[in-house]
């Protein structure tokens, strides 16, 4: 069969195939969000709950990283987590509006905003790259489907993510990384991929926004809980689900961190591989990865 007849017949099935590959990847995220629930369902907006308690506590005016009489029950893993907030305390302040939502309404607002940010990333996503698109979607079924389940706040930093991507010719795009590292610090990995890309513009705009949300998030919280947060900081233990814990070298996320950020400026002269080298780093350079925390490598297929 001629090549050129091949591209041919690709090029007229790619939309069928790409249908396909969108509606298995799909129908696996949506069984994946099923069975998760139907095995855990006390885990339903497991980690949105946990922002909504932190809301709460500063709402209250208690400590942000320890639990006082009368504030809401969070789980406690030691020696996973010792404290009922791993994340900087600016993710609190911003939960402060939705804690004060009654009937725990803001637990269905941050949810919600989530599954939209994941399915708006996954649509743009399938009308540029079809196939590739759903054979992702499909491979990250089971990251995706409990990250739709428990409400974390990867699903907004997905989009953030492809929104830097996209947007990377405006400046301002800087923006939306500045809030990104104020909300979990591991995506600075994508300030080095713009050093590398040489993008001074946009720095300027990320950390001019990361001074503003920590301008926020003092005057949110108080500053004795950023002084707390350096020693949750100190003390964070690779998570269980980490390559750390689950191939039990110690150093090894911190290997993958060093490796993925030389990997990112190797590429500079390659734009789109130095992007998905930040983008594993993000996911593989934390000792704290779940399995939801995979559903962030779906950016890879932005470039």
């Amino acid at each position: 069969m001629p090549w050129p007849f091949v591209q041919l017949l690709a090029g007229r099935w790619r939309p069928i195939f790409g249908a396909i590959a969108l509606a298995v990847g799909a129908g696996l995220i949506v069984a994946t969000a099923v069975v998760y629930y139907a095995q855990a369902p006390g885990y339903l907006g497991g980690d949105a709950r946990t922002y909504l308690a932190a809301g709460e506590r500063l709402n209250a005016g208690h400590p942000l990283y320890a639990l006082s009489p009368g504030d809401r029950p969070v789980a406690i893993s030691p020696p996973w987590w010792t404290v009922p907030l791993v994340s900087p305390p600016f993710i609190a302040v911003l939960w402060r509006p939705l804690a004060a939502l009654p009937n725990e309404l803001g637990i269905a607002v941050w949810i919600a905003g989530s599954v939209a940010c994941i399915v708006a990333v996954a649509a743009w996503f399938h009308r540029r790259r079809p196939v590739a698109t759903g054979l992702l979607l499909a491979a990250l079924s089971v990251p995706i489907g409990m990250e739709i389940v428990l409400g974390n706040v990867n699903g907004y930093l997905l989009a953030g993510i492809v929104g830097l991507w996209v947007f990377r010719e405006r400046p301002a795009s800087g923006a939306i990384l500045g809030v990104m590292i104020a909300i979990k610090l591991w995506p600075i990995a994508l300030a080095v991929w713009l050093f590398g890309q040489r993008q001074w513009a946009t720095l300027y705009w990320t950390a001019a926004t990361l001074a503003a949300c920590e301008a926020l998030s003092l005057a949110g919280a108080g500053w004795m809980n950023h002084v707390a947060y350096l020693s949750v900081g100190a003390s964070v233990h690779p998570s269980a689900f980490s390559p750390t814990s689950q191939l039990g070298v110690p150093w090894l996320w911190v290997a993958c961190l060093i490796a993925g950020l030389v990997l990112t400026m190797a590429l500079r002269s390659r734009t789109d591989w130095s992007y998905r080298a930040a983008v594993i780093t993000i996911v593989l350079g934390t000792p704290i990865v779940n399995p939801n925390t995979y559903a962030l490598l779906l950016a890879t297929v932005a470039p």
